[in-house]
Order: structure tokens, then sequence, then C-alpha cells
């Protein structure tokens, strides 16, 4: 059996973390860490590989390259199993639909809208505004991105219509995600294989001077070796609306001790996660163990 960890250009070296632990666990070297632009030329070198000797798991999010997708689904369309398919990498990457799918699923998340960034020449970004405003008494907003990118560089804060307007006008996006802004008190994350969440967490709690804190890469966060349990099931049950099988799940608590979700994610540098829960001796520190366990669990069961 062949795994292939197709990786995002910066991902190869918590990849290999991974494959190392494959490595322990089936006592075998049998493994690949194509980038997403050549993963076909592994191919290509193994005319071996078949559905039934390989197995993918997608540790990518889905960039500007939608060449490497399309590769991808050839792959699946010819029986190969992939963890984290298509299907899902697209939509956790597309934040303006991923929304929709998770709100109208009835999941705790923000409300949402969508705009163009070409909209500034109009007057629908007044009208979108005041609807907002005054049909569902949204006072402040979060302009973003319709796609990942730059870790979250772009994402502005507007609680005006002139903010608004220059949020929107400055998205490197043509589409533009508006959603409700949550007044929170911290932000976790959630690590969810398989179905089941690691009963082990990451936050990082916001200051006045510090609106958008981060569950990635983040020295400052703090680990929680024993996380509430509807934080843990919150994360299992969106797992289950998205479709996927290994993903970074992030939510946030309010001040009122509602769990309400910010974003998912299929790839994340697991670094500081990993150091964290170490330190505290959690028994699951070892995300990348974790990851390799379930990788070899479905490889058997093919």
């Amino acid at each position: 059996m062949m795994f292939m960890i197709v990786r995002t250009g910066s991902g190869r070296k918590y990849a290999r973390r991974i494959g190392h632990e494959l490595k322990r666990i089936r006592q075998s070297n049998k493994w690949l860490i194509p980038s997403v632009s050549y993963f076909p030329t592994s191919f290509e070198r193994r005319p071996w590989l078949r559905p039934s000797n390989c197995i993918m798991h997608a540790r990518a999010a889905y960039p500007d390259g939608p060449q490497w997708v399309a590769n991808m689904v050839a792959k699946e369309n010819q029986g190969f199993r992939v963890i984290n398919d298509t299907t899902v990498t697209r939509l956790t990457s597309n934040k303006l639909e991923c929304a929709f799918v998770m709100y109208n699923a009835g999941l705790p998340h923000p409300r949402t809208f969508e705009c163009r960034s070409s909209d500034r020449h109009s007057d629908r970004l007044d009208r979108l505004w005041h609807d907002m405003r005054y049909n569902y008494a949204i006072e402040k907003v979060v302009v973003k991105p319709y796609t990942s990118m730059d870790q979250g560089a772009n994402v502005r804060i507007a609680q005006t219509l002139d903010d608004f307007r220059i949020a929107v006008a400055n998205m490197p996006t043509s589409k533009v995600v508006v959603q409700e802004f949550v007044e929170y008190e911290s932000i976790w994350r959630v690590i969810v294989i398989g179905g089941r969440a690691l009963p082990v967490s990451w936050c990082d709690t916001p200051t006045p001077s510090r609106w958008r804190v981060s569950v990635c890469l983040n020295r400052q966060m703090r680990c929680v070796t024993s996380p509430p349990q509807e934080l843990l099931r919150v994360a299992e049950r969106t797992q289950r609306v998205i479709g996927g099988e290994i993903n970074f799940i992030d939510i946030f608590r309010t001040h009122s001790g509602m769990w309400m979700l910010s974003e998912i994610n299929t790839a994340c540098n697991l670094k500081y996660h990993e150091q964290k829960a170490r330190a505290l001796g959690s028994p699951y520190w070892n995300i990348a163990r974790q990851i390799a366990l379930y990788l070899d669990r479905q490889a058997r069961s093919m």
C-alpha cells in the first residue's frame, strides 16, 4: 500500500511527520509527499499504482490553482480513495459557499451575505448595509475574501457605511463575504478525525488592541486538555455536515457561553499545537500519529 500525502507548497515538513508516523505504524517506508502541482508525476513514475494499492490524503486547501483539483478529480473518478476529497476541499476553501451550507444546515454560524468588490460603483452596497442594519439588527460586520488566502490578512471590520464601502473595495477577490460580527470571548480549535474530535483543544482570547486572534500559527494560544464536551460535539456535527474526514475546526465562544462556528480547515501547520499539548502531558499531543492511525485504518479497510 502506498500512501500519498498531497500538500501545498509550504506543507512539506508536517506532511513528513505524518509519513514518519505511518512508517512506525506499518513498519514500511511506502509514502510519498508530492506538492499539488506535481503529484500527477508520482503516478507517471509509478505505473503500478492502482486504486487497490494507493490511498491519498489531500492535505491541502483549494488555492488559486484549479488544475491540481482537476487532476485529483480524475483520480477520484478512477476509483482512488482520497481522504478529504475535492468536494470537501473546494467547499471549505470557499468561505461564502461553506458559510451558506453551515447556516442552512442549522449549525451555529454567523449570518452571512455576499456582494462584489465592483458593487462599490453602485448603490447595492447601500441597500445591503441598510438591510443588514435594519432588517437583521446587525451593528458590525466582518468583510473578507470569498476564498481562503494569506492567513486572514485581508479580513476587515466595518461599523459604518463608509467603512463598509472601503473594506469591500479593497478585497482582493471579486466575490466578497460579509458576515455578522461575533462578539466573542475566545476562539477554540478542535481537530476532528473520522467523525471523532480529539479530546484536547487550543484557544486564545481577544484584547481591546487585538480583536482578531488565531488558533493556527499562534505562539500565544493555550492548550486545554479537557475541553467542554459541547464544543467537541459541535465540531463533530460540523464535520458530518461538510462531509470531511480530517478537519481543523475553529469555533467562537461568545460572552453568553454559546458556541458559534468560525471556519473549517483541511490543512494546518500543527507545530505549536503539538508542542503545547505535549508540554501539558496530553496523550493526544502527537496529532501526526492520530492522522496516520486513521490513514492506516482506512487503508486496511480497502
